[in-house]
């Protein structure tokens, strides 16, 4: 089972999609992700750094360049086809930690408001 959970991960598959279904997956994905990548070096204030401190996330100075060199990286590896299974995994990582990082305190404090927020964090889920 495992060896062919492997198989289909590291192997291209058959046959190919047709050329402008991959175009049109595979191009503003890499190409976000790419973008998001220099950005986080170019502004790092705005993007980088800076992003990651205000938002919360420990050792900035380290995540911050660590997941531009990912995003960069994968998101080349996208645009050109290559390895394209392996380098979705680490991308998916970084979605699922910048929605809850970022996003959710938002959507939570809407929902709730400031106090309900907080009382809801604090109470147990089932009281006696």
């Amino acid at each position: 089972m495992i060896h062919r959970l492997v198989r289909w991960f590291m192997e291209p598959p058959d046959e190919a999609p047709p050329f402008a279904a991959a175009i049109l997956d595979r191009f503003p994905v890499g190409a976000i992700f790419l973008i998001e990548g220099i950005l986080k070096f170019r502004s790092p204030q705005e993007f980088g750094v800076g992003r990651f401190i205000r938002i919360g996330i420990p050792l900035p100075q380290f995540f911050a360049p660590f997941d531009g060199v990912f995003e960069i990286g994968c998101g080349a590896l996208l645009l050109l086809g290559l390895f394209t299974r392996p380098a979705v995994i680490p991308m998916i990582i970084n979605m699922f930690v910048a929605i809850t990082a970022q996003k959710s305190p938002c959507l939570l404090r809407k929902v709730f408001g400031k106090w309900r927020m907080l009382r809801f964090l604090i109470t147990p889920c089932f009281s006696a």
